[in-house]
This record gives C-alpha cells, sequence and structure tokens, in this order.
C-alpha cells in the first residue's frame, strides 16, 4: 500500500495500492518524489515492477515491469528526467517519460542506498570496485565507477546544501562525505544503538537525525559528533518536517496571566523565523498561521507543553509574499500578532 499523509497535521489522507488488473504488488520498497512534487515513483522489490503516481490525484499513471533483480531505493535526477535504482546489483537509469532502462552499471552483489549530487552529476551508491565496498561514485552522463569510498551506504542522503553526502549502515556506523572532493570527512561507529537504517537533516541544518532500531541519534552538522538520543523504537527513516520546536522548561515558571506571546525574529523574514512564547504552567498549546484574507495556512503546533519558554522555528515553504498572522491559544487564553514575509 502507498500511504498519504498530511505531514502539517499528522494525520493518513489515504492509503491505495498502486496494482492494476495485470501487474500487482507485494513488497513495496524504493520510493523517490519529482523535484516538482507532482509524481512519485514506487518499486515493488520482489516483482522488480516500477509504478508512478500523479500526487494531486493520488492514482497510478502507468506503470512497467523492468528488469531489475530488487528494486532497494530510488532517487530522481534534479531535472526530473531520470530516476536511478539501486537493485542490489546494479544501478539503472531510467527515463522517467517512459520507464525504460536506458543503461545499467554493476555495483555490487548487495547494495542499497543511492543519492545524487546537488547538481545531479553523481551517484552515490552502495557498491564495490573489486575487493573494495563501500559508496561507488558514477558519473551520470558515462553511468562509469570514478571511484569506491569506504564509507556506509545502506541508506544515503545528500545535505540540504549540497555539500555533503550522509551515509548509515545496519552495522552501527555513520560516515560522512564530503561531496567536493569525494573524500570521507567524518565516521562513528555506535555500540548500543541495535542497526541503523533511516536518515534525515534537520529543516535548519543544525542535526542529522539517525533511526536506530533502539532509538534516534542526534548528530550536530557542524562537528558531526553526537549529541543525545533523543528516542526509542524507531527503526525505519527519520522524516523531519518544516517546524521545529525548542523548549527550556521550568516547573517554577511565574507569568502574570500564564502566558505571554513575544515577536517573531527576525521580522520581516525570509523563508524562515522564529516565533517565542512563554506559558506560565503545563497544558495544551496550538499555534496557527493565517494569511491577510483569515484563512487557514499552516498549524504549527498543537500539543501539550509544560511552563517555560518556547521557540518554534516557522518555515514559509511556498507561501507568497505578504502579511501573515499567528495565533496561540493555550487555555482559554489567544493572543495574535503580525509579520510580514518577504521574497
Amino acid at each position: 500500500m502507498v500511504l498519504v499523509i498530511d505531514a502539517e497535521a499528522d494525520t493518513l489522507l489515504k492509503a491505495f495500492d498502486p496494482s492494476s488488473d495485470t501487474l500487482f504488488t507485494s513488497e513495496l520498497e524504493g520510493i523517490a518524489i519529482s523535484p516538482d512534487g507532482g509524481r512519485v515513483y514506487v518499486a515493488d522489490e520482489s516483482s522488480d515492477l516500477v509504478f508512478t503516481i500523479d500526487t494531486r490525484a493520488d492514482t497510478t499513471l502507468f506503470e512497467a515491469e523492468l528488469d531489475l533483480y530488487e528494486a532497494e531505493d530510488m532517487v530522481v535526477s534534479p531535472d526530473g528526467e531520470y530516476l536511478y535504482v539501486n537493485d542490489n546489483d546494479y544501478v539503472s537509469k531510467i527515463r522517467t517519460d517512459s520507464l525504460i532502462i536506458v543503461a545499467t552499471t554493476y555495483t555490487s552483489n548487495d547494495g542499497h542506498g543511492i543519492t545524487l549530487s546537488a547538481d545531479g552529476s553523481k551517484i552515490y551508491a552502495e557498491g564495490r570496485n573489486g575487493t573494495t565496498r563501500g559508496v561507488a561514485v558514477i558519473n551520470t552522463d558515462s553511468m562509469i565507477i570514478d571511484t569506491v569510498l569506504s564509507a556506509s551506504g545502506y541508506h544515503l542522503e545528500t545535505s540540504r546544501d549540497g555539500q555533503y553526502v550522509f551515509g548509515v549502515n545496519e552495522s552501527r556506523t555513520f560516515s560522512v562525505i564530503e561531496t567536493g572532493v569525494d573524500t570521507v570527512v567524518a565516521s562513528i561507529d555506535f555500540t548500543n544503538i541495535g542497526s541503523i537504517r533511516g536518515i534525515s537533516e534537520t529543516p535548519d541544518g543544525h542535526y542529522i537525525l539517525l533511526a536506530g532500531s533502539r532509538g534516534v541519534i542526534k548528530i550536530d552538522a557542524v562537528s558531526f559528533e553526537q549529541t543525545d538520543t533523543i528516542a526509542v523504537g524507531s527503526y525505519r527513516t527519520v522524516v523531519s518536517k518544516n517546524v521545529t520546536i525548542s523548549s527550556i522548561e521550568n516547573s517554577g515558571y511565574s507569568l502574570p496571566g500564564q502566558l505571554n506571546l513575544l515577536s517573531n525574529y527576525p521580522n520581516p523574514f525570509n523563508p524562515v523565523t522564529t516565533i517565542p512564547f512563554e506559558t506560565g504552567s503545563a497544558g495544551n498549546v496550538t499555534l496557527k498561521i493565517y494569511n491577510s484574507r483569515g484563512q487557514l495556512v499552516r498549524t504549527l503546533l498543537d500539543k501539550t507543553l509544560n511552563a517555560g519558554l518556547h521557540k518554534v522555528k516557522f518555515k514559509a515553504g511556498s507561501l507568497a509574499s505578504g502579511i501573515y498572522f499567528y495565533r496561540l491559544k493555550y487555555g482559554r487564553q489567544v493572543k495574535t500578532k503580525k509579520m510580514l514575509l518577504l521574497r
């Protein structure tokens, strides 16, 4: 099944099976999204099927049965023209408009992760070259392996600024590759987190989150050192949303009226601003963004917080320039302030 989730409200919108009358899914594994967000590509590991899904209608546009071994992970080129798949043995270059394989490169007999450089000129994929096993760097034009780096590649992710590729594997190793020189600049071996499979960077670019079978590891994105283990019971990919919240909690916090909504900073902003507020006791807090017409455009927060100073980072994403209002509700109290987005 393919699940469609509202990332703002954390609610399941739809679940559907992309199978057709003649082609049936049994083990969906790889997934990738086009740069414009209009299409999602899903691969069935056991039957070599690749499906193209229209994200606006949540329907299957077309599907194809390809000559793959086990489609593990996928990524779409920045121009949206090609889909690159690591199928355990080969990395395949596939036309997105026809789902036809145009080139393949043998990488290993147990490859999984794949990602691209920011400009789309290089593929980073788990693989080997002779006896060297790690992350293969492949030229996307020639589909020839330039080098193989001694790095983790079960799951690979390119940093938001394109400067690094982060990799993890099931044997509890985290690696950092600097893309400009294709050099491993950091590596951490963990002993108490179980296997590691998921990886994601926070929206502000300050931290890298690793999903392990026993918890989520928080890595500083500058020093590449572990800062905390922040959750338990996670296992697969970690996905961070456009909203982050930090809190300085204090059970003895005391405020007149119990609530203080502070001015966002910076203001005007583009595209990120921070909204601070103070609460005098534990309680449920909602923080919502409205446009100048009074229409709700984003729910940033709806959860119980302890007393203290709280800061919510708001990323405007594709919102247009203009005046917006942020409305904080805490118990029966409601406070509203104005902010200006300038593109």
